[in-house]
């Protein structure tokens, strides 16, 4: 599988390189230097489902924004995901044109499609 690698969606002073492979319709794998990290499909629908319209990223590992995406990855038992791991699921659903992003200062806003 070929591997891409894209920016975060963080302003220029926050955002940082990933590499990734697959698609959001199919899964993604996020390559880290301490491993390989798989996000499922499954996982990509269940963020399409609960949230439509504006959504704070919130990708904090300490102190996820509250009614933010980073908190409702970390309330998700079923979901093998930290904030960290969503904010690079959030740029590969910026980067197929899945999403949209704004900026509030430094914050992130993801705007998902309305149902």
């Amino acid at each position: 599988m070929t591997s891409t690698t894209i920016p975060t969606c963080g302003l220029p002073p926050k955002r940082s390189l990933f590499t990734y492979s697959g698609n959001s319709h199919e899964g993604i794998v996020v390559e880290y230097p301490s491993g390989n990290k798989t996000i499922p499909r499954e996982i990509i629908d269940i963020l399409f489902d609960k949230h439509e319209g504006p959504v704070m990223l919130g990708a904090s590992m300490t102190s996820p924004t509250e009614g933010g995406l980073g908190e409702f990855i970390s309330l998700q038992q079923q979901i093998d995901l930290t904030p960290r791991n969503l904010s690079h699921l959030i740029g590969v659903l910026f980067h197929e044109n899945r999403v949209e992003i704004n900026h509030r200062g430094y914050a992130v806003v993801v705007i998902f499609p309305i149902h």
